[in-house]
């Protein structure tokens, strides 16, 4: 049997719920990671003396008709986090072929809701990720993704992360020793990326409930 992103999809649902109950009722409030299998395999568990909850799912998309971000807004709530980090769109791109102006339409449609949703939580939005190798012809899409972003950010006063940045080689592709297949990260590059998240959560504004 092949794998199926709608089955996987609701596997990690019922793990995020599980790994929401388990939270501590008291203690800081916890930090959740919203994305896709880049953020899946991202290994924290503590960010900032905070417990994590990963709430990345491969294959996820900004939107999408079963799946999608848009559909687990309410397990982001549930999660009760002082700080929402989201890195969604790659697959948006790469599997749907979404042009950029059809991805930054999800977007606009996505952070309100997410805000509205959050009252007084601190959400910050990650710059898609490099890429290299085979998956060279996406760069340009990203770029311009990322120039999105950053407009739609600034429009609805939320932050933005320069994930993007860090990840890059002279060329600006992804690093080599960041990747094996081009997209998929390796310990290498969570390292990296977890010391921005830590940077951010110190650097930032104080956090909500």
């Amino acid at each position: 049997m092949g794998w199926s992103l709608e089955e996987h999809f609701a596997q990690r649902c019922l793990e995020i719920e599980r790994a929401i109950t388990d939270l501590p009722a008291d203690g800081p409030g916890a930090v959740v990671l919203l994305g896709d299998s880049l953020t899946e395999a991202h290994p924290a568990r503590i960010l900032a003396g905070r417990p994590v909850v990963n709430q990345g799912i491969s294959g996820d998309q900004a939107a999408h008709p079963v799946c999608g971000v848009g559909r687990r807004l309410e397990l982001v709530a549930r999660a009760r986090p002082s700080a929402v980090f989201l890195l969604i769109g790659i697959n948006d791109l790469a599997n749907e072929r979404k042009s950029v102006g059809a991805l930054a339409r999800d977007y606009a449609a996505l952070l309100p809701r997410l805000t509205a949703g959050l009252p007084g939580v601190r959400l910050v939005v990650q710059t898609l990720l490099p890429v290299r190798d085979g998956h060279l012809w996406l760069l340009p899409l990203i770029h311009e993704v990322n120039g999105r972003l950053t407009d739609l950010c600034g429009q609805f006063g939320i932050e933005i992360l320069d994930t993007h940045a860090a990840m890059t080689n002279a060329a600006g592709h992804l690093r080599e020793d960041f990747s094996a297949d081009g997209v998929h990260l390796t310990g290498k590059a969570y390292e990296v990326w977890t010391r921005l998240l830590e940077q951010a959560l110190a650097s930032g504004p104080a956090d909500g409930g």
